[in-house]
């Protein structure tokens, strides 16, 4: 009908099979008759066309009816994300997501799926370039979802403005989404509750570390001052017998 402005045609075909298109006025296309408004590419498997603008009516698709033969149409094909950021940190890893919707579900024939290249593109505060090709989206134990999804890590090494292009594309079409998101210092983290019982722990260590260091050197002041006052008590005495002694010398003499 008229709201549909394009058509994507993904036709599996087993080798020696010819695909014929017959638009509504009877037109007839082949993959080396076709017209400005349609893209064709063909190979002994398959063909992928895509119909910009079609004409309104019935289309029709001539091929042999091998076993193997399908037929796939697409129509109002968006590509989608989840990533919705403006501000993440620097250090820090996204996870980014995308796949591919008709008519508002999401496409998961592998079919399809394998046809078409989805990657990310990203330009960083330097103006450097880079791409990863997402792969589809893997679970817990290792095994391929089958959800149409497919991710990629991004890790974001500098602060400043990035711009992300999630890139989804097949022989005869393009599907782009772009994103910009600003990478900032990430904040101070506060101390958890445990780091914060070990502070308080070590403090307490500390604390009692340096009360037995006071302790300890107020027991040498106390043994000293001990000392030296027996000292002079010895030396009293000492000089108190010594006296008499040498005064009654004194006399002999």
């Amino acid at each position: 009908d008229s709201d549909i402005k394009e058509a994507i045609l993904l036709i599996t075909k087993q080798p020696g099979t010819k695909t014929t298109l017959i638009s509504p006025s009877k037109k007839t296309f082949t993959a080396t008759k076709t017209h400005k408004d349609i893209l064709w590419h063909t190979t002994d498997v398959f063909d992928m066309i895509t119909l910009t603008t079609p004409e309104v009516g019935k289309w029709q698709v001539n091929l042999s009816t091998k076993e193997g033969n399908r037929i796939y149409v697409l129509t109002n094909l968006r590509l989608k994300s989840s990533f919705d950021k403006n501000f993440v940190h620097k250090g820090e890893t996204l996870k980014i997501d995308a796949w591919l919707e008709r008519d508002g579900a999401v496409i998961t024939e592998k079919d399809v799926l394998d046809k078409i290249s989805i990657l990310v593109e990203s330009k960083d505060p330097k103006q450097n370039v880079h791409s990863a090709r997402m792969t589809p989206e893997i679970s817990e134990i290792g095994a391929t979802k089958n959800n149409g999804k497919y991710v990629t890590n991004f890790n974001v090494l500098m602060i400043g403005d990035y711009i992300l292009k999630i890139v989804a594309e097949g022989h005869t079409f393009k599907r782009e989404k772009v994103f910009e998101f600003k990478a900032i210092e990430p904040p101070q983290q506060q101390p958890t509750q445990k780091q914060e019982e070990q502070a308080k722990q070590s403090e307490h260590r500390d604390v009692n570390a340096k009360k037995s260091n006071e302790w300890n050197d107020a027991l040498l002041i106390f043994g000293a001052v001990n000392g030296a006052v027996l000292l002079l008590v010895l030396v009293y005495f000492l000089i108190k017998k010594l006296i008499p002694r040498l005064s009654r010398k004194k006399n002999k003499k």
